[in-house]
């Protein structure tokens, strides 16, 4: 399909398909409104090229996907007790699904697919045209394939038979799953199929929304975070089996409340069986959900007893079916690890829920105030402490080469019930308003470049990368990042938990007023303002792999490709007269590298013979000037891998 063929497909859906929940006179207030931002949009494109500024078409129509997203959902949220808002789950996830299916052609024409997503593709082609799940063939024709991607290999971790079969390491139950999409459609048909079953769990969790007793408000005020908003738009397009497990989350959390126990267990079997990893939370939906059956406890302690010990043997035998798969349990499960995955989660910038999904990270207020939580919203916390504990200490705590929270994705439903539970409990309109508006923010760069949301978890988010490329001084650090700790990380998260203890002690009914909303945003542009000034001045570290370093020659190490390559040191190749410039503090430094051979560099005027390091990383001493500025830094001769340089 062309670009104009989608933008028309998208121009359709966010028109018609918000008449399903809008009637009467709403229906023409939607109306007006809608024809206003089109041609507000339309004369804006129109007035780009008179001002000299040159638009990428797919950014312009995602930006205008985005403006009518917003205009349904501010109208919406006002319209919350109107009697002409014809409004029920059902509906409000057609009115998803409809934008879903819109963005698919959308989403494919803006790059290939990415990180598992060829693979799981080449399973279902392999199960259509060969009826097996040996994958020999489809690696030997990839011309054939509808991935588009002529450069894959078996993963590193995939099985092999005993007469030479390559099997994916990824479990076949999605790739069963796409296989009536992939008939219909190729590649489009399959990513169609993964925004449908997105759109089921959107009305999923609207009606278990409505089953915990939340009020029709909060339900519309989440519902277009929960639907348009990061990290489910991004799945919701993506083959990817996050978007399918938060449906059958919701619908085992549904199923256990009402008491369905055919309904719960098939849920919780397709859970496991979609990923293994989660199977550790199917089984503790199992565990809560028949220990809470009084009139059978002892039955449910027998049986779970009794799965205790096979479910015991594997995990001593075979630790990597776990959510975590490292090298050595022993290394993992430290304090550190622990703190990293913890905090990571919560406020990295590229990785965390305050920059990547901040409406949700205010949801977990209400976690807070447990009595006054629904049976539904309790199971699912307890049913996330187990895989989170074992999330948060993995080295792949970030989900790897993948878009943001990738590992948290199956919660979403929870994160919706918390959010929800905040709202009815008066959580600060300014707060809903600046964590909506960031999140239009997000998914505007979700629908514009998707494959950006792949990262290298190199320390640097996409937009700290940004501001430090185009300033050429390091701005990331003022990112809060746990890939590479860094101070900004400590305070935030600081904050953060501050915040959390505040709402946990302060009384139900607390006379404490708010504070100002213009007195806090003039703190908070002053913070950014001094922080700004600050990460503008050289620093005492300089990552070479970081953008704000202007690079002539060499290339990244190890590749962008590389397996698992957060588990790797960094840096930056120098062949011969390679060169790169930095601002740096200058004064007695430390210079990290890595070279096969000896190697000559030159820095402030200082020429450095390095030895060979055999390929591993050593350090070097630096006597440069106390004279804070920009360095450059010059191979001379041989070749060598440049991690950072610190001031001591």
């Amino acid at each position: 399909m062309t670009l104009f063929g989608c933008f028309a497909l998208l121009v359709a859906a966010t028109s018609v398909a918000p008449l399903l929940v809008f009637r009467g006179a709403l229906r023409v207030r939607f109306a007006t409104i809608d024809a206003l931002v089109s041609a507000a949009s339309l004369a804006l494109w129109l007035l780009l090229p008179r001002l000299a500024i040159g638009a990428d078409a797919g950014v312009a129509i995602a930006a205008f996907v985005v403006a009518k997203l917003v205009t349904i959902s501010a109208l919406l949220v006002a319209s919350h007790d109107s009697e002409d808002l014809a409004w029920s789950p059902l509906r409000g996830a057609l009115l998803a699904g409809a934008v879903y299916l819109a963005l698919v052609p959308f989403v494919v024409s803006r790059g290939p697919i990415d990180g598992d997503e060829p693979f799981y593709l080449l399973v279902t082609e392999s199960l259509v045209r060969d009826r097996d799940l040996d994958l020999r063939n489809q690696y030997a024709e990839l011309s054939r394939s509808e991935t588009g991607r002529t450069d894959l290999a078996p993963q590193l971790g995939d099985p092999v038979g005993a007469d030479g079969e390559q099997y994916s390491r990824h479990e076949p139950l999605l790739p069963f799953v796409l296989i009536p999409g992939y008939l219909a459609g190729g590649l489009h048909g399959a990513v169609a199929t993964i925004a449908l079953l997105a759109a089921l769990g959107v009305a999923s969790t609207l009606r278990l929304l409505e089953e915990e007793g939340l009020s029709r408000r909060a339900t519309l005020v989440v519902f277009p975070l929960l639907a348009f908003g990061p990290p489910l738009l991004a799945y919701a397009t993506r083959i990817w089996p996050e978007a399918p497990a938060a449906l059958l989350f919701a619908e085992a959390l549904r199923a256990a409340r009402r008491g369905k126990r055919s309904r719960a267990g098939l849920a919780l079997v397709l859970l496991a069986l979609l990923k293994i990893r989660f199977a550790l939370i199917s089984g503790t939906i199992a565990a809560g959900w028949l220990l809470l059956q009084r009139e059978s406890r002892k039955k449910a302690l027998v049986a779970l007893a009794f799965l205790a010990i096979p479910a015991a043997a594997i995990l001593a035998l075979y630790p990597q079916v776990i959510a975590v798969r490292m090298f050595d349990p022993e290394d993992v499960f430290t304090v550190r690890n622990y703190l990293r995955g913890f905090g990571g989660l919560l406020v990295d910038g590229q990785a965390g829920l305050l920059f990547q999904a901040p409406f949700w990270l205010l949801g977990l207020i209400a976690a807070f105030r447990w009595r006054s939580l629904g049976a539904a919203t309790k199971l699912g916390i307890v049913a996330a402490i187990p895989y989170l504990l074992l999330l948060f200490p993995r080295s792949e705590w970030h989900g790897g080469w993948s878009p943001p929270l990738r590992y948290l994705v199956v919660f979403v439903p929870l994160f919706a019930l918390l959010a929800a539970s905040a709202i009815d409990r008066h959580l600060s309109r300014g707060a809903i308003l600046a964590a909506a508006t960031w999140s239009a923010g997000l998914s505007l760069h979700a629908l514009a470049f998707p494959n950006a949301l792949f990262q290298i978890a190199s320390g640097e988010s996409v937009w700290g990368r940004w501001v430090s490329a185009f300033w050429g001084a390091d701005l990331s650090r003022l990112v809060p990042s746990a890939i590479r700790p860094n101070g900004a990380a400590m305070i935030v998260l600081v904050i953060v938990l501050s915040g959390a203890a505040w709402s946990f002690f302060r009384p139900e009914r607390s006379r404490l007023t708010r504070p100002n909303s213009a007195v806090v945003a003039s703190l908070i542009a002053v913070i950014v303002a001094c922080g700004f000034t600050v990460a503008r001045m050289p620093g005492r570290i300089v990552e070479l792999e970081d953008a704000h370093v202007r690079r002539y020659g060499g290339e990244l190490f190890p590749d962008v490709f590389t397996v698992a390559r957060f588990r790797f040191r960094g840096g930056w190749q120098f062949h011969e007269a390679t060169k790169a410039s930095f601002l740096f503090a200058g004064g007695p430094s430390t210079l990290r590298y890595s070279a096969v051979a000896p190697a000559t560099v030159e820095i402030g005027g200082r020429r450095i013979e390095l030895p060979s390091t055999g390929g591993a990383y050593a350090t070097a001493l630096v006597d440069l000037p106390r004279v804070p500025g920009r360095y450059t830094l010059l191979c001379v001769k041989g070749d060598l891998v440049v991690d950072r340089i610190a001031s001591e």
